[in-house]
């Protein structure tokens, strides 16, 4: 039988839904023909696409039970929207449109700061859609899933708006049924608005989820709801109650195997102390959220307005600083042991929630469109995050340790098969809304197959008895959706699970049939613990590398400091905290800080110096020195050492760009990719190298594949649109600084839209335009000199060019930390050309192609 909810199959016998738990009932009829065509929209909207004559597409957001929702720029009213597109199957139902037109007019006339506002209900060739104010920021499931938890005053400073909304909602009988913290937009100064008011209840009608069904989602739902029954402003103050308690704790308040074993603890199981998870919770709070959740609705609070009041009291409590939401901060996306400068160039653009751990600044990464590009011929492994399965919280920490071990053997084991790395792992599963260590369900893994684009997923989990643990896993084939293999390895306790995760090393190797490198493994540490420290401390910095969070760095240097502890000449922590402290310094440019990484990376290098971390640590270290030749010799060694490690291959290829030979670079970048390092980083900078060496095609092709994993990210835009205009493909350029000058409001402090246009006009020769877009050109960094010198030259003006020129190789080392007007670029850039007689630029040739072939002696032999 199908559930007429979720669509999925059970047995005829069931009564209630085994995925949803729904009720099931038996009709002669289906609610529609399972074999009717649908006369929607056959084809999914793509970036670009110009919807029902008004909606310029510019990303898919996500998809849920109604349908899939795109952000979209409204061309008549000259405002982005979020557009929802109705399922086909709910769309042939004309009583249900007429539903969902109804919820929508009563939830238009909610006009509150806290509330999305609900446009309108239209159809196109047959497809239903719906439009919606766009609330730029993140959902606070994201936000909580990042943080772990928030503090009591910010889960205040979020709860009174949501009752303000609620408040508001609730005056003219409009309630949610469907509150979550999904439905929840938290924006870049910590103001919530409440998202799909009306919609919950559209899907009511019988016929679309039958009579007397549970309506909402069972984590967040009232006991009256489990139970079927109306729901009432009561049950959305419930539902307010469980996101209170998941946002001062970081966990859920029921969990379950189904969702009706959720729902039915809604229904029986008295909620427990907030306090017991997080003792930091005032005790006037935990009353509050515990009042909430009372099963009978008499007991709870009963208004929006009274719970408003009660927080606001509790407020009062707080110190300012601990109510509000910091503002936004720059981010830098580095790998491990990468100080060129790109602070300068990624600044303007990475600008996230500092509410939020947004990885990378978190944009959606959705199924169905491309992400990952793995070499084939040798299979591709993706490895999610262990489940603990033990009952033992004590036990969670090891789930980003263990799987970052197993990653770490199987890349040392076998050279024959390609694993993701951890890093491109967090990034998938956040940009997907997926926990990093929950449950994975056959959707969610649909869907890290998609972005991944890897031959097999492997998950695993631990489990106790006594004092026996044991893993359990399975091999998943992505292709056929069939399970490969599963095995399980035995321990006896805490201390056996490195040696575990070794055996579990070669059975997957055994499983796909490669032999395991003969060579033993070095051991680190004696000490389990400590090694499971630096494992943690590697998390934590991987986190700090995205979002630059004081919280994650802090977490990554107490890790860090915890493992050398427990091992004080553990080369591998010291190493990590090279690491951590190159990352700050390239924020932050503070000479101590630079000291602290120096110092680190002796530490671990005097401990072990064939520690390839430590080596490519050192290399960056003398290249800020401007010491290339001991900077070369710490990176060929580090090479030496480990040739098939994906960082150290970015990092020598960000050396090799970073010295102007952008040809060699490239070679370690794909590399880089190509053994599993998925960061778009790496297709960012070979993107640049092939722009140096004039191939241009190909750095489009990176440049689309970059645009897949960030759409919104306006450095990515506009590079775009610069290699477009390089290959003189001027009206496809035209659009793409369109969509670009969409997001320039978020990052208002960068000139990169103004200088791109002014580079198009130049080459338009609309000199008249683009001159006005550069005349503050030398107050802006060095890094910008590239742009200007360009529009310059495609100008015809060889004065302004060759001084904007001469200025960037003046300072441009002192200001990014790399050699910018390497030789390559110089020769290959076609706006150039007008320069090519002049004596002066000549000369720049000629004293940068001596640079040059002077570096490809030296450093160009690997």
């Amino acid at each position: 039988m199908k559930c007429p909810k979720c669509d999925s199959e059970n047995p005829e016998s069931s009564r209630f839904c085994n995925n949803c738990a729904a009720l099931l009932t038996q009709k002669e009829v289906p609610p529609f023909s399972q074999t009717k065509t649908f006369e929607g929209l056959e084809q999914e909207l793509e970036r670009g696409n110009l919807f029902a004559g008004r909606y310029e597409v510019i990303e898919e957001l996500g998809s849920g039970g109604m349908g899939k929702v795109y952000k979209a720029y409204d061309k008549k009213i000259k405002e982005i929207v979020a557009l929802k597109l109705i399922r086909p199957e709910l769309a042939t139902k004309p009583r249900t449109l007429e539903r969902f037109r109804e919820e929508i007019r009563l939830a238009r006339k909610i006009i509150h700061k806290n509330i999305c506002r609900m446009y309108d209900l239209n159809e196109e060739q047959g497809t239903p859609y719906i439009t919606m104010e766009y609330v730029p920021g993140e959902d606070l499931k994201s936000m909580i899933r990042m943080m772990g938890k928030l503090s009591p005053g910010q889960a205040i400073f979020i709860g009174k708006q949501v009752c303000a909304g609620l408040a508001e909602a609730h005056k003219i009988g409009i309630i949610h049924r469907d509150l979550k913290p999904k439905n929840i937009m938290v924006d870049r100064e910590g103001n919530a608005r409440i998202m799909d008011f009306g919609l919950a209840r559209s899907l009511e009608e019988k016929g679309i989820t039958g009579g007397r069904v549970m309506i909402g989602t069972a984590e967040y739902m009232s006991p009256e709801q489990a139970e079927g029954q109306k729901a009432d402003r009561r049950s959305d103050l419930y539902s307010l109650g469980v996101i209170l308690f998941e946002m001062v704790t970081g966990r859920l308040l029921f969990e379950g195997e189904t969702a009706l074993s959720v729902a039915v603890k809604h229904k029986t199981e008295p909620p427990p102390d907030p306090r017991k998870f997080n003792p930091l919770i005032p005790e006037a709070l935990a009353r509050v959220i515990l009042r909430c959740l009372e099963k009978n609705k008499e007991k709870r609070c009963q208004t929006a307005e009274m719970l408003f009041d009660e927080l606001d009291e509790i407020e009062k409590e707080f110190p300012c600083e601990k109510r509000i939401f910091a503002q936004k901060k720059p981010s830098i996306l580095r790998e491990v042991t990468q100080p060129f400068g790109r602070k300068k160039f990624l600044i303007p653009v990475f600008v996230v929630l500092a509410v939020t751990i947004a990885a990378f600044i978190i944009w959606r990464l959705l199924p169905g469109k491309g992400f990952i590009s793995l070499p084939a011929g040798k299979p591709s492994l993706a490895i999610l995050y262990f489940k603990n399965s033990t009952g033992d919280k004590n036990l969670d920490n090891w789930r980003t340790a263990l799987t970052e071990n197993l990653i770490t053997e199987l890349r040392r084991s076998s050279e024959n098969l390609t694993v993701l790395s951890a890093d491109s792992i967090v990034t998938v599963l956040s940009k997907l809304g997926l926990e990093e260590t929950s449950g994975y369900s056959s959707e969610d893994l649909k869907a890290v197959a998609a972005k991944t684009r890897v031959s097999h997923i492997l998950l695993c989990s631990y489990i106790k008895a006594a004092d026996k643990l044991r893993f359990n896993y399975e091999l998943k084939d992505v292709q056929t959706g069939g399970v490969a293999s599963t095995g399980r390895i035995d321990g006896q306790g805490e201390e056996d699970f490195l040696r575990m995760t070794d055996d579990l090393a070669k059975k997957i190797l055994a499983d796909f049939n490669l032999p395991a490198a003969e060579r033993p493994a070095k051991i680190p540490t004696s000490s389990n613990l400590a090694y499971k420290y630096y494992l943690l401390g590697r998390h934590s910095e991987s986190k700090y590398k995205v979002d630059v969070q004081t919280k994650n760095f802090m977490d990554s240097l107490d890790w860090y400091e915890k493992a050398l502890q427990e091992d004080p000449n553990f080369a591998m922590a010291y190493w990590g905290l090279g690491d951590l402290y190159q990352n700050l310094y390239v924020n932050t440019k503070k000479t101590e800080d630079f000291e602290l990484t120096l110092r680190y990376y002796e530490k671990a290098y005097q401990i072990d110096q064939d520690l390839a971390g430590a080596n490519a640590g050192l290399g960056w270290a003398y290249f800020l020195k401007e010491d290339n030749d001991k900077a070369y010799e710490y990176f060929k060694r580090a090479f030496e050492l480990e040739p098939e490690n994906p960082s150290i291959n970015y990092n020598l290829g960000s050396f090799l760009r970073s010295i102007g030979l952008p040809e060699k670079a490239i070679k370690y970048y794909s590399n880089a990719i190509n053994l599993g390092d998925q960061a778009f980083i790496n297709y960012m900078l070979r993107a640049r190298c092939y722009d140096y060496i004039g191939k241009t095609e190909e750095a489009v092709t990176d440049a689309r594949r970059m645009l897949e994993m960030e759409p919104e990210n306006l450095t990515l835009q506009l590079f775009y649109a610069r290699m477009l205009i390089m290959q003189k493909k001027i009206g496809e350029a035209e659009k793409e600084i369109t969509i670009g000058e969409r997001f320039a409001p978020d990052t208002p402090d960068t000139p990169n839209v103004e200088y791109t246009k002014a580079l198009l006009f130049a080459v338009k020769g609309e000199k008249e335009k683009a001159l006005p877009l550069v005349k503050e050109a030398e107050k802006k960094p060095v890094y910008y000199t590239y742009l200007l010198s360009l529009v310059y030259a495609a100008l015809g003006l060889k004065d302004e060019a060759i001084k904007t020129i001469e200025l960037g190789i003046e300072r441009g080392f002192q200001e990014t930390q790399e050699y910018p007007y390497n030789y390559p670029f110089l020769v290959n850039c076609y706006f150039y050309d007008s320069l090519r007689d002049d004596p002066r630029f000549v000369e720049i040739l000629r004293q940068r192609e001596k640079k040059y072939n002077e570096n490809l002696r030296k450093y160009g032999a690997l």
